[in-house]
């Protein structure tokens, strides 16, 4: 079971960092946490599930975490008032 589970992790990943990359050619002002809602809502896919698919590559981890924190202080918000679920 939990090599199943690590296997559609790794695939829902692999489509999130496709998907992230397209949109971003296209409008690369796009928060991370923006494209990836988008893409969850377009493909019935749990939030939830994408936020455990992320956690378990801690790149792509990280990479999304600095982009929140790039995007927050772009925009000139604390980053405090940003409320994020945790990946």
């Amino acid at each position: 079971m939990e090599e199943q589970m690590d296997r559609l992790y790794a695939e829902l990943t692999k489509q999130l960092l496709e998907y992230i990359m397209e949109i971003r050619s296209e409008t690369p002002d796009t928060p991370l946490v923006e494209i990836i809602t988008d893409y969850c809502f377009k493909n019935d896919i749990e939030p939830e599930m994408a936020g455990d698919a992320i956690s378990q590559d801690f790149y792509f981890k990280q990479f999304i975490e600095t982009d929140c924190k790039a995007f927050s202080e772009f925009n000139n918000k604390p980053l405090a008032t940003v409320k994020l679920e945790e990946w």
